[in-house]
């Protein structure tokens, strides 16, 4: 039964795939949009007031790409080992990347709102609600690593 139970970490192998293929496409993705940011930088001449908007969504991108590559990486680590890469060493840790990836994110979004015509207390609203959603994120990581 224990080799049994051990040969089903195998199946590991195709979430490590899936996550790899994915960050693939989201490495496309966001090389899509840099194409689009360096068309609008070139045919507004630097002018365009969306300009900065766009380089951040670019790095939103790769950042999400590159987690994702990390993610598939490191469950194949934890799983199946034999690599000699910067993985995560633990489950815990994963959870502490993905829950920085996802402040990131927010903090990207909410940055695209400020610098958009977003009215002051939607914005105020916004950031107030991100703020609690890291607290939370950056304390549960904190507990967590405690343990």
């Amino acid at each position: 039964m224990k080799s049994l139970i051990e040969a089903t970490r195998h199946v590991m192998t195709a979430a490590t795939l899936i996550l790899l293929i994915v960050s693939f496409f989201a490495m496309i993705w966001g090389g899509i949009k840099a194409v689009h940011v360096i068309e609008l930088i070139l045919s507004s001449r630097g002018e365009s007031p969306d300009i900065e908007v766009s380089l951040i969504r670019v790095v939103d991108a790769f950042l999400i790409s590159i987690v994702l590559y990390l993610f598939g990486v490191s469950i194949y680590q934890l799983f199946i080992g034999g690599l000699s890469l910067p993985v995560a060493k633990d489950l815990a840790e994963m959870k502490g990347q993905l829950s920085g990836v996802i402040i990131m994110v927010m903090a990207i979004q909410f940055l695209e709102h400020v610098l958009s015509d977003y009215p002051a207390l939607q914005q105020l609203y916004e950031g107030a609600s991100i703020a609690f959603v890291a607290i939370v994120l950056l304390l549960l990581s904190y507990i967590v690593r405690k343990r």
